[in-house]
């Protein structure tokens, strides 16, 4: 059971997660975008907003609804920051060699 104090945080914590998550993945996307559609397709580069919309709707598309996990904070975290960082260390590395 949790005491009031960790409920609060996790209350606060939350959606502060989530929104910095969003604007990372927004900014992972808009910077492989550039690294990658520019060039090969010469299409326009992408601010972090837009970037955010794309990435919505390709989730939207592409995610299949699951039944609802209690994965905790650790899984938030690796979904919403560690796979945009991996996506833009492999992208970078890719990157290099065009």
């Amino acid at each position: 059971m949790l005491d009031g104090f960790t409920m609060l945080g996790s209350i606060i914590l939350f959606p502060a997660l989530l929104v910095a998550g969003v604007l990372w993945r927004g900014y992972v996307f808009s910077v492989l975008w550039g690294w990658f559609m520019v060039p090969i397709f010469g299409l326009p580069p992408l601010a972090v907003a837009p970037a955010i919309g794309l990435a919505m709707v390709a989730g939207f598309l592409l995610i299949q609804p699951s039944a609802p996990k209690d994965e905790g904070i650790a899984m938030m975290f690796g979904t919403m920051f560690l796979v945009p960082l991996f996506a833009w260390l492999f992208g970078w590395i890719v990157h290099l060699f065009m």
